[in-house]
């Protein structure tokens, strides 16, 4: 499993591996 520290870092890969949390967020 991926750390939530990824998900939220970079928002990309976030978006690639879980799309379905929703669109990449850009700060």
């Amino acid at each position: 499993m991926i750390p939530k520290e990824l998900l939220l870092e970079p928002p990309f890969e976030g978006a690639c591996i879980y799309p379905k949390l929703g669109p990449p967020r850009r700060r």
